[in-house]
């Protein structure tokens, strides 16, 4: 038992629901289709019938004597960076954040393409229109064994030349090997998802009390405004 037990933890950590929900969330790696992409590509503003999703996301502008009509998609989400106040820009470590107290994130880039009144604009790719956490150890993440060589990738979990490699890699950038990942680094401090499960606020629970073997059917209420 012992020995499964192990063997599960050697591919699999604590947090791994963490990252793998993150990462089904992100378009990285081969997860193109993403959730953030579905959620783009369903957007409707402005609209009650049905559009062509293949085009993105659909707002139309309430402007006068205009009709302007923007169609978005493919979110992207580029490398961990941090820009300087020289303009700069190099690729960023948690390490990195964590010392200089900074947020470890990546840009967010859409493709747009402008309608206006019929004629479609040249489409504009590649538009930044924010920046997001990076989940460390995650598909994006600059520690992922995927990015951490460079243009090579490391397969730890199968070869134990590129576990070394990769523990390596992370001694060098200041990271712990045995670090799970699974959180996220904002203004130089290390911040966790938390799930929690909390009451319904006004709908009625009916619960079954078996108390000195009678049955007792109970209805309960949280009142709020």
């Amino acid at each position: 038992m012992q020995e499964i037990i192990q063997s599960f933890f050697k591919e699999r950590s604590l947090v791994n629901h963490q990252i793998a929900s993150y990462d089904d969330c992100i378009p990285a790696g081969d997860n193109m289709i993403s959730r953030m992409e579905k959620i783009i590509r369903n957007i409707r503003v402005g609209i009650d019938g049905e559009v062509d999703d293949d085009d993105g996301g659909f707002i139309k502008l309430d402007v006068v004597d205009q009709d302007i009509v923007i169609r978005m998609k493919n979110i992207q989400l580029g490398e961990p960076t941090i820009r300087e106040a020289n303009g700069s820009e190099h690729p960023s470590t948690p390490m990195e954040c964590r010392l200089r107290k900074l947020t470890y994130m990546s840009p967010v880039t859409i493709d747009f393409q402008i309608v206006r009144n019929g004629v479609p604009s040249p489409k504009e790719e590649g538009v930044q229109v924010g920046s997001m956490p990076i989940m460390v150890r995650s598909k994006r993440c600059n520690l992922h064994p995927a990015h951490i060589a460079g243009d090579r990738q490391l397969y730890p979990t199968t070869s134990a030349e590129d576990s070394d490699s990769w523990k390596d890699l992370l001694k060098k950038k200041g990271e712990d090997p045995l670090d799970p990942g699974g959180y996220f680094i904002i203004n130089g401090t290390e911040r966790v998802l938390i799930s929690t499960e909390d009451l319904a606020p006004n709908r009625v629970t009916v619960e079954i009390n078996k108390r000195y073997a009678k049955r007792t059917e109970v209805a309960k209420i949280f009142s709020q405004k």
